[in-house]
């Protein structure tokens, strides 16, 4: 199988996108959407508590998105050791999201749990093994 490119040139921009990693998320979107009704995107720019994409309803899944330049599965690993790391910091706190974080709120909540995480890139790893390892970490 051959994966997409998400290349600047690639992009038919009259469909709305100019940069690559929009086109990706929306990608990831109409990818997943008939599996996660009530899937809402989000900006790919701003504060968003590692939250790309999200299920409304009685659970909730959530789709981190990363757009990566090369098909580097090093860069993988460490774009989600700053997700680990990000999330670490501002979900430690058992009381809520630390002052001025609200966007972290979600992971908080209990009434609508988030079940699922799914963090998305467009790289393709280079073994099972490297995959495996990978989503053991996650």
């Amino acid at each position: 199988m051959d994966i997409p490119r998400f290349e600047r040139a690639k992009i038919n921009t009259r469909l709305g996108f100019a940069d690559p990693g929009d086109a990706f998320q929306q990608f990831v979107y109409d990818a997943v959407q008939r599996d996660f009704p009530g899937l809402i995107r989000f900006k790919t720019s701003g504060k968003d508590g590692v939250i790309d994409q999200c299920q409304t309803g009685v659970t909730r899944a959530v789709f981190e998105c990363k757009y990566l330049g090369a098909d580097e599965w090093g860069e993988v690993e460490a774009r989600w050791r700053e997700v680990a790391e990000t999330l670490e910091r501002n979900l430690s706190p058992s009381s809520g999201p630390p002052k001025g974080q609200a966007q972290y709120g979600p992971w908080f909540r209990t009434d609508i749990p988030i079940r699922t995480f799914a963090f998305c890139v467009n790289a393709e790893p280079p073994s099972p093994d490297r995959a495996d390892k990978l989503d053991a970490t996650i």
